[in-house]
């Protein structure tokens, strides 16, 4: 996983900077726990929008962290990661679930 200062200054490349609207968008985030409720991996929500921007191998992995660190604000921790599916531009990617609070 790419390391906290890698993942901001993404955010703040201009990819990210691209990016940005569309993955902190609420609804998007919205779609993202709702993926999630179904056992179904976020990065769904905003594959579209990777392939249309063409984003590289390098920017897929810093939309996985930028998604996971979302998901953690919204009290859901990684699970597994899985195949996506057939003709997704995002090959793998990592399902959630809810946080189990210790």
């Amino acid at each position: 996983m790419p390391s906290a200062t890698s993942l901001q200054n993404f955010k703040s490349s201009a990819v990210g900077q691209k990016l940005r609207p569309i993955v902190e968008d609420p609804n998007v985030v919205f779609e993202m726990k709702i993926l999630v409720k179904h056992n179904l991996a976020p990065m769904r929500a905003v594959d579209d929008a990777l392939r249309r921007l063409e984003v590289d191998n390098t920017g897929k992995q810093f939309v996985g962290a930028w998604i996971r660190e979302l998901m953690e604000t919204e009290g859901f921790e990684p699970d597994d990661i899985r195949n996506m599916p057939k003709g997704s531009y995002v090959k793998k990617a990592t399902r959630y679930r809810k946080r189990v609070n210790e």
